[in-house]
């Protein structure tokens, strides 16, 4: 962020002078969720039952008349995404998002909103046996917001990822964090090794669902080619949820889904998604308020193609 505190050195991290400070933050982060606990502030916030819009732009008013009882779009019509990439990272956001942190290995790659309302992350780290994945998890929060971070949920599963809730500053968000075994990572020691930590964030402002739905998306589909890489985690994706908006192209056409496709399926559960025109351009689609029932080519998204209304393919390409 532009006006945060300087990224952090993740190279630096786990080196033998930063031992004590390390288990120090460690000894903190337990005892700051201990408070919490007995705060009451460990409840799993429940998923909006009905999200509506992301954003702003995106296609023409609905044409013709549609007949009674027909479901009409209530949104305000899939927005325009552009690839957004550094090193060999890369993603699909809308105008405005800038990379805002990034290495060599390319293993970490973050991107914040033109506004600095939304953050969207992705960390493929080595982990040394003296931190737990969902410590490393709240370091990399702190470090992107400069705040503490209140930890809501831990442990949720979702397929192979570990789901985090959380807020912290003037931001709320989740975290889909997987640990991978035995993958060596030439970065670190032979005596430091023990697993590896893949980790999304997203984050919103604080009780904005809409935003943190866009910042997900964004996060979602992050896609790095890493120094590891770690198990396919993606292949129980529901390719079926918003019909089809989880997933990318590739994964909805029965190819091989990434953990990238079931990070997006988790997304639909915010009410976001991806769908792509036939020139190959993405957009995020309200899952619940974009679909028309009546489009000029049956059900489905829309969006203004070269002035016409075309009707959009489900998933990212």
């Amino acid at each position: 962020m532009a006006d945060g505190p300087p990224p952090f050195d993740w190279n630096k991290l786990f080196s033998k002078e930063n031992q004590p400070k390390l288990i120090v933050a460690i000894v903190g982060v337990v005892a700051l969720i201990v408070v919490m606990r007995f705060a009451g502030m460990g409840d799993l916030p429940s998923a909006p039952a009905n999200p509506g819009t992301v954003a702003s732009g995106g296609a023409a008013p609905n044409a013709g008349v549609e007949p009674p009882g027909a479901a009409a779009p209530t949104g305000s019509g899939p927005v325009p995404l552009t690839p957004v990439a550094a090193g060999q990272c890369q993603t699909s956001a809308p105008d405005g998002w800038t990379v805002t942190d990034t290495n060599p290995n390319s293993t970490i790659f973050s991107l914040t909103s033109s506004d600095h309302s939304m953050i969207a992350a992705y960390a493929g780290l080595g982990m040394p046996p003296i931190m737990t994945p969902s410590q490393m998890v709240q370091q990399m929060i702190a470090s992107a917001t400069g705040a503490p971070v209140n930890v809501l949920s831990d442990g949720q599963s979702f397929g192979d990822y570990q789901v985090m809730t959380f807020s912290s500053g003037t931001y709320g968000g989740y975290v889909l964090y997987y640990k991978a075994d035995g993958i060596h990572d030439y970065t670190l020691p032979a005596e430091a090794q023990n697993f590896i930590l893949i980790a999304r964030i997203a984050m919103g402002a604080n009780g904005d669902k809409h935003s943190l739905a866009t910042a997900g998306s964004v996060a979602a589909a992050i896609r790095c080619h890493a120094i590891f890489i770690p198990k396919p985690i993606g292949g129980d994706s529901d390719r079926s949820s918003g019909h089809g908006a989880g997933t990318s192209a590739k994964c909805s056409g029965g190819g091989g889904c990434d953990d990238s496709d079931l990070a997006g399926t988790y997304n639909v559960q915010l009410g976001t998604g991806w769908a792509h025109d036939s020139l190959g351009r993405n957009f995020n689609v309200d899952v619940t308020t974009d679909w028309d029932d009546n489009g000029p080519d049956g059900p489905g998204y829309y969006a203004n193609v070269g002035g016409t209304r075309e009707k959009l393919q489900g998933g990212l390409e």
